[in-house]
């Protein structure tokens, strides 16, 4: 979902809600990133995509091996690995549950917390897993709202 207000860096030809945003350039696209993945890795990063594509704002773009969901900040980092997708994604508070196999501490910001789990097949996404992406969202959004 990309803005008319948005910044293209002229390197790498990523969007970006804020001017001159810094970030590593990458030559690499979406299709880049999923480029040799199996089937059930395409078609669970497909079943995400779906899930949270609507939300604005929000700018979806490749960077070094990862897909990077961004809403002024990134929120969501997706890496497809060989056989499953590794989604992370922050929060002001560490949350359980049984699908969490790691959340901690982010090192960039010790406020929020990273974190992290596995899709492999179409259907490991649950509706608990969406609504916890949802507040990842939503706390990223309203902690760059808070800023301004």
């Amino acid at each position: 979902m990309q803005e008319a207000d948005t910044w293209v860096c002229p390197n790498c030809q990523r969007a970006f809600f804020k001017k001159n945003q810094s970030h590593y350039c990458s030559p690499e696209t979406i299709d880049d990133v999923l480029a040799g993945k199996p089937d059930n890795v395409l078609l669970v990063f497909d079943e995400l995509l779906v899930a949270v594509a609507d939300w604005e704002p929000q700018i979806i773009g490749a960077g070094k091996k990862a897909i990077i969901f961004n809403n002024g900040k990134a929120w969501m980092v997706v890496r497809p690995m060989k056989d499953q997708l590794d989604v992370a994604f922050f929060y002001d508070k560490k949350l359980s549950h049984p699908s969490i196999f790691r959340a901690r501490l982010d090192n960039m910001g010790k406020n929020k917390y990273i974190h992290h789990f596995r899709l492999k097949q179409p259907g490991d996404l649950t509706p608990e897993m969406i609504d916890m992406l949802r507040k990842g969202f939503n706390y990223v959004l309203g902690s760059i709202k808070k800023r301004k």
